[in-house]
């Protein structure tokens, strides 16, 4: 299962929730790929000090630990869907981050925008706004307006 997290730069990240993989068959270097020093010098110290036996645990705990960091560091949910699922496995997420409609220059919208707003605010206000839309409405607005650019270019 993947989320995509935001920041308020408007960067996204897509993180896997669950065991990983990476972590199992390449160590330290998935965090090291991800910019995840912390992980990478942590994941290297317990193996060294357990003498490998730390390589089997980690994997079921890492993408918990950088959702958190991340969470921390100040990203937040892409979408509605993004922190139910979140929160659905026991992430805490602020609830000050809000989601907005973001109408581009292509003439669509659908893409969904982050702002990070004091707390209070940003919850009660993006449900009361009009014009959310589903995953898969998003992608079929994308789809069309990809489709009338590539006609028009």
């Amino acid at each position: 299962m993947f989320v995509q997290l935001r920041n308020q730069e408007g960067y996204v990240k897509i993180v896997k929730i669950g065991f990983s993989w990476t972590m199992l068959f390449f160590w330290f270097f998935a965090p090291m790929f991800r910019g995840d020093w912390l992980h990478m010098i942590l994941s290297m110290l317990l193996g060294y000090l357990t003498r490998g036996a730390s390589l089997f645990i980690y994997p079921f705990v890492y993408n918990r630990l950088y959702i958190m960091g991340l969470l921390a560091a100040g990203w937040g949910p892409l979408r509605a869907e993004d922190r139910e699922i979140l929160e659905m496995k026991g992430f805490r997420v602020r609830s000050s981050y809000t989601y907005q409609e973001y109408s581009g220059d292509h003439g669509h919208s659908g893409a969904q925008s982050y702002s990070g707003e004091e707390a209070g605010q940003g919850e009660e206000s993006w449900e009361e706004e009009e014009g959310y839309l589903s995953a898969e409405d998003w992608e079929e607005e994308k789809n069309q307006a990809v489709d009338a650019e590539w006609k028009d270019g």
